[in-house]
């Protein structure tokens, strides 16, 4: 019997399994594509002098952070600079590089990953959302 799960192939050891999965190895030759999308940023707020600063807490992951996405309103307005082997990427970014003034934005920020080599996801959700108005 296979089940799939996450994209993943299994063969179950007997024929029957009830409600877990028992006994549970990889299929040779399976498909190993983790399709759970990496964490997400935590912890968006406001910070700087007069709030004038977009900062947010890196995910904890095993993964090789890229860099992040801002969002304003659903849509892609800046990148950070890259991160490098002995630096992470930026956590912070001016708000009037990402805001329109005048108007009201929704920020919310994508962690960018580098590739894994096995298909899996490379950018997160987005991380909870804060609402400016300037």
């Amino acid at each position: 019997m296979r089940l799939r799960k996450n994209a993943v192939t299994y063969a179950v050891a007997g024929a029957s399994v009830a409600l877990g999965l028992i006994g549970v190895v990889p299929t040779a030759g399976a498909t190993t594509t983790d399709t759970q999308l990496p964490p997400a940023p935590t912890n968006l707020r406001l910070s700087g002098v007069n709030g004038l600063v977009l900062t947010w807490d890196a995910p904890v992951t095993s993964r090789t952070l890229l860099k992040y996405r801002i969002l304003d309103n659903g849509y892609s307005v800046r990148l950070t600079p890259p991160g490098n082997a002995t630096r992470q990427p930026t956590t912070h970014v001016d708000l009037n590089l990402v805001c329109i003034f005048g108007g009201v934005n929704t920020l919310s920020v994508q962690a960018l990953y580098f590739s894994d080599g096995t298909g899996s996801a490379n950018t997160s959700a987005p991380s909870a959302s804060v609402t400016v108005i300037l």
